[in-house]
């Protein structure tokens, strides 16, 4: 999303937040009483020529009552959403999240923790990071479609957005109803630098998990996952 939002931000009919995530409408306080949408479009600059306004936080497809209040806000929203193999994301989250001392937990007892309250079905709370949890895409996305048509969703498979960005963007301009706009060059990709790698136990034990997952991922987008398998 840091890759995509970077490109976006050049495209000359789009006026992008002034942040990357300004996570208005994951912010519970934001929501207690009427919410100041004025205050969200501040952050936004005063683009007239603009044709749309973007921003890009991941947390509100995974936030569950975050949909909803978009919905409430603008029902004409267009969604992009980039799924990146499950396993990867998730030891990339607790990575960033270890790295900027959020996270005293090592990896296997974080999924340990997280897989266990999976099973109690126990709701997460918002500070919560759900490193697994997040990787569960079917959900996430059936909930967004029980709220917007599918022609307001786009999804792109990170892997692919990675090594072919360029036809990628043009459909994306195209899903947006902008002028296709694209490097030529294959975009800068952001990535966390891992001091030490994933055990190869662990990695099967949550290709294991997510296989079901994946399944009812290439079922929904007729997506060709075999490389979430590995």
């Amino acid at each position: 999303t840091s890759a995509l939002n970077a490109v976006l931000r050049n495209h000359p009919d789009l006026a992008l937040c002034d942040v990357k995530e300004p996570h208005f409408f994951d912010t519970e306080a934001n929501f207690r009483d009427q919410p100041d949408y004025a205050a969200y479009h501040a952050q936004f600059p005063e683009r007239p020529d603009a044709l749309m306004t973007e921003e890009a936080t991941p947390d509100y497809l995974w936030w569950p009552p975050a949909l909803s209040r978009i919905r409430a806000y603008n029902p004409a929203m267009r969604f992009i959403v980039l799924l990146r193999h499950p396993v990867d994301r998730a030891y990339s989250q607790w990575t960033m999240a270890s790295t900027r001392g959020r996270e005293p937990l090592a990896f296997e007892d974080a999924v340990a923790a997280d897989l266990a309250q999976l099973e109690a079905r126990k709701p997460y709370s918002r500070a919560q990071k759900a490193y697994v949890a997040r990787g569960l895409y079917s959900g996430q996305l059936a909930r967004l479609l029980q709220l917007f048509p599918r022609d307001q969703l786009h999804v792109v498979k990170s892997e692919d957005f990675r090594t072919h960005a360029r036809p990628h963007l043009i459909e994306i301009c195209d899903f947006l109803g902008v002028r296709r706009a694209a490097p030529d060059d294959q975009p800068h990709l952001f990535a966390n630098t891992y001091k030490q790698s994933m055990s190869a136990d662990m990695r099967q034990r949550l290709l294991a998990f997510y296989a079901s997952e994946t399944d009812a991922i290439e079922a929904l987008l007729g997506w060709d996952c075999s490389d979430w398998r590995v």
